[in-house]
């Protein structure tokens, strides 16, 4: 698999961007298709994660997304997990559901808002998350190989940036 997704990113990074050849008519140039973009970029980078992640442990996207947002914030909510990943709420509903079901997450009542249940990893949760995070680590080493270090601190630092943004914007609106 390592072979096909290195041959296969070698292949794409010979061939001109499509966004190369047609610039949009934007008060920034440097704008041009930003968000389609990025939109590609990560199509191109979750597929093959996603893929790996139903193959190896059956794990569907929004599944291994919320395994992750829980270990990562510790005893949230399904809202938290729609919020902060940009899923539908039935999408991440029925995930939490399956995840329940499987015994890798667990909920309780929330104290502050009786809509609401509280999520927690399991141990079982807590081992998966640990495989999410051993084919993220592979995913990232070949999708970054060809960044400097310094240019990954700085997309690190961008990405942030931008969804901070983003978030932001979604708690105004």
């Amino acid at each position: 698999m390592r072979g096909k997704i290195v041959s296969e990113a070698a292949e794409r990074r010979r061939e001109p961007s499509l966004f190369d050849r047609h610039k949009t008519e934007t008060a920034k140039p440097e704008l041009s298709w930003m968000g389609l973009r990025l939109s590609v970029v990560s199509n191109l980078f979750s597929a093959a994660y996603y893929a790996e992640l139903l193959f190896r442990y059956e794990l569907l996207r929004d599944e291994a997304a919320s395994i992750v947002y829980v270990a990562c914030r510790e005893c949230r909510t399904s809202q938290d997990i729609v919020r902060h990943t940009g899923r539908p709420k039935n999408t991440v509903a029925r995930a939490v559901r399956n995840l329940e079901q499987r015994g890798f997450v667990v909920r309780s009542e929330d104290l502050h808002d009786s809509r609401a249940s509280r999520i927690k990893l399991t141990e079982r949760g807590r081992d998966m998350f640990r495989k999410i995070e051993r084919v993220a680590v592979r995913h990232d080493l070949l999708a970054f190989d060809g960044l400097t270090g310094q240019e990954q601190e700085t997309l690190a630092r961008l990405l942030d940036k931008l969804t901070r943004t983003l978030l932001g914007s979604q708690n105004d609106g």
